[in-house]
């Protein structure tokens, strides 16, 4: 998660970057002249275009340093919990059910193998993105700010 979080990071910015940029204004009867109202907000030589992905990570790094392409990762790394908070529930809720079936099947007097129902592995997936979900969501509304 981590390692993911830390190569794709870089394509996100560039994509979000490219996705922001001011296009050239364009005049169409539907737009009601709002295309040129909003072209003139910007002069043409103060906006951000990029012609690609690649020129736009090159003029990035070029003029902000290759620290920018990782701002605002932290939020996005805290994130990666939710996986192992996720597994974590998972396996503790499978042991719950397990240690339950043991106990009832005691109570019949003889011991048996105590495998887990269809029922209690779907409750222990369920429960446990509920918990992890639960966890990290205030991460997830501090990310996108």
């Amino acid at each position: 998660g981590v390692v993911v979080s830390l190569i794709m990071h870089p394509v996100f910015t560039i994509k979000t970057r490219m996705q922001l940029q001011l296009a050239a204004p364009v005049a169409s009867p539907a737009a009601n002249g709002s295309a040129q109202e909003l072209a003139h907000l910007v002069p043409m030589a103060q906006r951000d275009n990029y012609a690609s992905g690649l020129v736009a990570a090159r003029r990035i790094i070029r003029e902000e340093g290759i620290v920018s392409l990782y701002r605002g990762i932290g939020p996005s790394l805290l994130l990666v919990s939710h996986g192992a908070v996720q597994f974590l529930g998972y396996e503790h809720l499978k042991s719950f059910f397990g240690r339950l079936n043991s106990l009832s099947s005691l109570s019949d007097g003889a011991p048996r193998e105590t495998k887990l129902t269809g029922g209690q592995l779907t409750a222990s997936a369920i429960g446990s993105k509920v918990v992890a979900t639960l966890a990290t969501y205030p991460y997830q509304v501090v990310r996108s700010i």
